[in-house]
């Protein structure tokens, strides 16, 4: 948990908690949000997504990822459509090397707001070529928690 506020909800401050959550403070104690009342956060503009000591960054989303391969070229914007393969791990193993085996699809997909939150944030900060390893906390996604997703091309312009 974080020692300061990294946002406020109706009036209340709110602290990062647990794998991705935040929680505030109510009667001294520290009670974590439910799942659909963390996009009302709004959070401060001096909080930053954080690096772990294995190498990941920590999205506002709860969502953490490590930079496989940098891309150089553009990043998508809202309302584009992507190519882009998804390597997906199913299974409770804890890291990407384990004996699940992965499923893999690669797909065009429209980034907007019928995509689920997690993936259009971790899209929308990527740049074409780059291939991310993405790991995405149980109150986010259920049964899915570790995809590779590699940006190939921006398929059309809005």
């Amino acid at each position: 948990m974080s020692d300061r506020p990294v946002g406020h909800l109706y009036g209340r401050d709110v602290y990062a908690f647990g794998d991705g959550g935040y929680a505030f403070e109510a009667k001294g104690d520290l009670r974590p949000l439910r799942k659909e009342d963390c996009k009302a956060v709004s959070l401060f503009a001096n909080y930053s997504p954080t690096e772990d000591t294995d190498g990941f960054i920590q999205l506002p989303s709860g969502v953490r990822y490590r930079i496989v391969q940098r891309g150089d070229g553009q990043a998508p914007t809202l309302n584009q459509t992507v190519r882009i393969d998804n390597l997906v791990w199913q299974g409770d193993g804890e890291g990407f090397n384990d004996r699940s085996r992965p499923r893999y699809r690669e797909v065009d997909e429209r980034i907007d707001d019928s995509m689920p939150e997690w993936r259009r944030e971790a899209l929308l900060s990527m740049k074409v070529g780059e291939v991310r390893r993405l790991i995405v906390p149980a109150t986010v996604e259920d049964g899915r928690r570790r995809h590779e997703l590699r940006l190939w091309a921006i398929v059309n312009e809005r």
